[in-house]
């Protein structure tokens, strides 16, 4: 009788350290696969889902991952109630192997840090469903400095045991704009209409600065100290009544270098009128750095007098 007590105490114990494990939340580890915890039949979807949208979840934007194109899509509640209007696009890693369920889902709990298994970290996390969460690309401890190698490049490919892994400015968005209630669909997309994904910049393995998201909105994050860099921006002399393409060779590389960027023409150019027009070409980074630089446009007559 005594060891059978012995034996049942034993049980009772290892049962409520496997549901403490459990109730953490998140990854087995960085690299490996197979989610710890999971229940591969997720939850029930929240509200009534159409073609726009789920209908009557009030949530100020609905979320969709997309598993095929890694790709997270944000659609922004209209005056109709309706979710049409994508305004945010995220690189992501799903699951491995199938890992992150497919199904319509309502984000739960959210945490500015949350352990996950494997003796790793993640920023801004928020609750999908079980042990799915959105989060930042794992920590290998609760600070901004220890993100864990290589594993912010694999943001795009399948790389975590179920989770959504976000870059920490992508997960944190989420964090702070869609709270308890959003409603999330997870699907796979068909290859063909794999929409193009956002960029994610470069962490360079030798970088003294890999330690660190080179999105985390931290003051003490150091790329935030580096500039971006807009090329080949030149004065340009047009003809009355040409055209110019203003773009034309101008782009624009991210803190990292490599990451090409979106550039922005501002200023009006009257091209049927001569005269010096100044323009300017702009650009964000991932980080939030910017730059502007400006050139002038000078419209001067054709040298036959004749507009062409």
């Amino acid at each position: 009788m005594r060891k059978s007590g012995q034996k049942m105490m034993l049980a009772i114990v290892l049962t409520m350290v496997m549901l403490v494990g459990c109730s953490t939340g998140g990854e087995s580890g960085v690299f490996g696969s197979g989610e710890v915890g999971y229940d591969a039949v997720g939850t029930a979807a929240v509200g009534k889902e159409n073609e726009d949208g789920p209908e009557g979840s009030g949530s100020p934007y609905f979320i969709k991952v997309d598993r095929t194109a890694n790709c997270v899509t944000i659609y922004e509640r209209g005056a109709d109630g309706s979710y049409a209007n994508a305004v945010k696009y995220m690189v992501c890693s799903v699951g491995t192997d199938g890992n992150t369920p497919i199904g319509v889902f309502a984000i739960s709990d959210q945490y500015r840090w949350r352990a996950l298994f494997g003796g790793t970290y993640g920023q801004y996390a928020s609750r999908i469903t079980g042990n799915i969460l959105f989060h930042s690309v794992p920590y290998l401890k609760e600070a901004g400095n220890s993100l864990a190698p290589g594993a912010y490049n694999q943001l795009g490919t399948k790389a975590s045991q179920g989770c959504v892994r976000l870059t920490c400015g992508d997960a944190k968005w989420i964090y702070d704009h869609c709270p308890a209630g959003t409603v999330v669909e997870i699907f796979d997309g068909p290859t063909e209409t794999v929409p193009e994904k956002p960029p994610s910049l470069f962490l360079d393995p030798e970088s003294p600065y890999r330690g660190w998201d080179p999105t985390d909105p931290s003051a003490d994050n150091p790329w935030k100290s580096l500039p971006i860099s807009i090329h080949r921006v030149e004065d340009l002399k047009v003809e009355r009544g040409s055209d110019v393409d203003l773009l034309k060779n101008v782009f624009a590389l991210d803190v990292d270098g490599k990451t090409l960027l979106e550039v922005q023409v501002s200023g009006t150019v009257d091209l049927n009128r001569c005269g010096t027009y100044i323009v300017a070409y702009s650009a964000v980074g991932a980080t939030g750095a910017e730059k502007t630089v400006y050139a002038t446009v000078t419209v001067v007559e054709s040298e036959d007098g004749e507009v062409s």
